[in-house]
């Protein structure tokens, strides 16, 4: 991507690689970046990350964020003049960010249009695509015109569309699911997303909605407070009234369909007692709608789970070395990392990584490799058959699952 898409700049990370800070490694930043891929981008850093003003320069990196009052650049002034800093790398440095600037002049575009519309379209085929049908037994996904259905879920009507922090942008409007079904649907509210206190007249609300619908919808999911930047998870659970509001109506209808938001796995409790779920992860502003179309069939989920969601968080490989102990972390877990930890483990999961469900069938054949062995340097060429051998539209996302058959554990 760096050398064919000629990346114009790139972000280095926190933490360290062999002991020197991503922000300092040159290595990183001139060796590999510079000098292997003749990458002319400049490098910032990751907001807060630097560590040393003059070690950044030397090893190449650019611009230091946020910046703010207290970064002055008296640190580099003074390595410059006591003879630490080579006032060349500091010149290469300026000389990147000026051509950046200068490149951005001369390219801005006052006359550009967008199609905001087109954007749209493009923005609820995406969510679509990327939504994941985790469960779905006895077929009861998608659902049926005739059907009487409940929306349950403040997800429903403000749904968590993106994630929390300096993530966070500003929409024109966020579609939601409630005002795409419109009329088709009942709605009760079921719980306060800005609290994980049951509201018993929101509960018995969602009960009592559900027992007079077909199929009831509950849309949860984790809300800005329990995943946002500058703070780690200290668990794995959804809200307390979310999981209360599940187990209800799952046991008030037996056909209750759950809709996730989120930008992570979450434990899941109900599992078992509902027959049907769907991860919409964090959709972008046509979620709603793109949750509609999945419900009622006329998208085809294709999309599969980049991560193993796990039962509980102490099942997680890093739970007995995470945070660590005095700001200092130990990967212990090693090459046992995600997928592989758990097939090692042979452990029981809720959803593996790569998992994912349609409403379709496909056949996979005719495997074929252009190469009986390669080298890390060789690039192999993979092809299969995939027919649609079901009695809906839909994709197919093919996995390929490659290991080294001379590494011991894997």
């Amino acid at each position: 991507m760096v050398k064919q898409g000629k990346t114009r700049s790139l972000m280095c990370a926190y933490n360290a690689i062999n002991g020197t800070f991503c922000s300092e490694n040159k290595m990183l930043l001139t060796d590999i970046l510079r000098d292997e891929w003749q990458s002319d981008a400049f490098v910032v850093t990751d907001w807060g990350a630097i560590k040393d003003q003059a070690k950044g320069v030397a090893a190449g990196l650019d611009l230091e964020m946020p910046g703010g009052p207290n970064a002055t650049g008296e640190e580099i002034v003074e390595a410059v003049k006591n003879g630490t800093l080579d006032e060349a790398d500091l010149d290469k440095v300026v000389l990147r960010l000026l051509k950046f600037v200068k490149d951005s002049v001369e390219q801005r575009r006052p006359d550009a249009k967008i199609d905001r519309e087109a954007c749209r379209k493009l923005a609820r085929k995406l969510a679509g695509e990327c939504a994941v049908l985790m469960k779905n037994e006895e077929n009861l996904l998608p659902l049926k015109a005739n059907q009487k259905v409940a929306f349950i879920g403040e997800f429903a009507d403000k749904p968590r569309y993106q994630g929390a922090g300096s993530s966070h942008i500003n929409v024109p409007h966020a579609v939601s699911a409630l005002e795409t079904a419109g009329d088709a649907v009942q709605y009760a509210r079921g719980y306060d997303a800005h609290s994980d206190t049951t509201d018993d007249a929101l509960l018995n609300e969602a009960v009592e909605t559900a027992k007079k619908a077909d199929v009831a919808v509950i849309f949860a999911g984790l809300p800005d407070a329990f995943e946002t930047e500058g703070a780690d998870r200290d668990h794995m659970r959804l809200p307390d009234n979310q999981n209360e509001l599940i187990a209800a109506v799952a046991a008030a209808n037996p056909h209750t369909v759950v809709v996730l938001h989120g930008g992570s796995p979450v434990e899941l409790p109900w599992l078992n007692q509902v027959p049907a779920v769907l991860c919409m992860y964090l959709g972008g502003e046509q979620v709603g709608a793109a949750t509609v179309e999945l419900l009622w069939g006329r998208v085809n989920p294709s999309g599969h789970l980049a991560e193993t969601w796990p039962i509980r968080l102490q099942d997680n490989p890093s739970y007995l070395n995470f945070p660590g102990e005095e700001g200092i972390v130990t990967y212990a877990e090693g090459i046992f990392v995600g997928y592989r930890y758990y097939d090692k483990k042979e452990m029981p999961v809720n959803f593996c990584f790569g998992h994912g469900l349609s409403y379709t069938e496909f056949e996979y054949g005719n495997l074929k490799l252009d190469k009986e062995s390669l080298t890390d340097r060789d690039t192999l060429t993979v092809s299969v058959d995939v027919k649609n051998i079901g009695s809906a539209a839909g994709k197919a996302a093919v996995q390929l699952y490659v290991r080294d058959v001379e590494t011991a554990g894997l």
